[in-house]
């Protein structure tokens, strides 16, 4: 049953990586590794994390200590990214914001990735009223313009990062959803599910394992571009007051503290907008990356 679709890849590329074929799998991992962009953005996603997972031991002062003797100092040997108002080390909250920032795309995204896979391939395979249900919530959802939902949501629930994890996860859902439905409506007319249901396979065996491996590749090359989104999301509500509060050491939150000083104080502001552009292109890069090798 060789297929002209993203389940040819599946079959031949990722399902056998993960099976254990040796051929098929260093070929996958070579080829996405040869590839430019996924290379870089690998390199650049994987420091992030190390720096997120280590930042306790990376960060040189404690990101919350405040010595107002040391505010607005430049950069300098002791602190290499100067301090800010309350002279806090600016490297040291820098690099706990990369920790918050893994944080939001693993929580916020990984939510909204399972929630949107479940909902797309219930819609998708049984179809009917499961399916008008399921788009109707979606596009009333989608309806709303993404920011000004996300912000209507801080608002019921107030401001801190819990909730804007739930807001995010709320609000990306439907987009992973409609990915799936599509993948399961052209996917569960081949040969091989009438195949399985012929045998007697329960619907979950045909969903889960059949269905799922030849649908969610497109969902994971999409949660890697979304996570930049995320990142800038997270920093936007931060920056207007509504996400992180102060002290939270979040790039967003650090932006708005250091922006009445860019005059006299540059630094404040700068390494954590160099933060966000980092993490942003690191993400991006990652996502270009699965898409080129899913076009192969």
């Amino acid at each position: 049953m060789h297929k002209t679709t993203i389940g040819t890849i599946m079959s031949r590329y990722i399902v056998p990586f993960f099976a254990g074929e040796d051929t098929t799998r260093w070929e996958t991992l070579k080829n996405f590794i040869k590839n430019p962009n996924s290379k870089a953005g690998l390199i650049m996603i994987g420091i992030l994390t190390f720096v997120a997972i280590f930042a306790p031991l990376i960060a040189p002062y404690d990101p919350y200590r405040q010595n107002l003797s040391e505010s607005l100092n430049p950069p300098s040997l002791t602190h290499p990214f100067g301090t800010d108002l309350y002279g806090r080390d600016v490297i040291s909250r820098v690099i706990y914001g990369a920790w918050i920032a893994v944080k939001i795309c693993v929580i916020g995204i990984g939510i909204a990735f399972i929630i949107g896979n479940l909902a797309g391939a219930l819609s998708g395979y049984y179809g009917g009223w499961i399916d008008a249900i399921i788009m109707r919530i979606v596009d009333s959802i989608m309806s709303f313009p993404f920011l000004v939902l996300v912000i209507a949501i801080m608002a019921i629930f107030g401001p801190g990062l819990k909730n804007l994890y739930f807001a995010i996860a709320i609000v990306s859902w439907c987009q992973y959803a409609r990915i799936v439905r599509s993948k399961y409506l052209s996917e569960k007319e081949e040969e091989y599910v009438r195949a399985a249901k012929a045998i007697g396979f329960s619907d979950t065996r045909v969903i889960f394992g059949h269905l799922m491996p030849n649908s969610i590749m497109p969902t994971i090359v999409y949660a890697s571009l979304d996570c930049a989104l995320v990142i800038l999301l997270a920093a936007s509500l931060s920056f207007i007051g509504v996400g992180a509060q102060p002290p939270t050491p979040e790039w967003g939150a650090q932006i708005a503290e250091g922006r009445q000083f860019l005059q006299v104080a540059w630094w404040v502001a700068t390494f954590p907008a160099l933060g966000i552009m980092y993490a942003v292109i690191g993400f991006s890069l990652l996502g270009d990356g699965l898409r080129d090798l899913l076009e192969k």
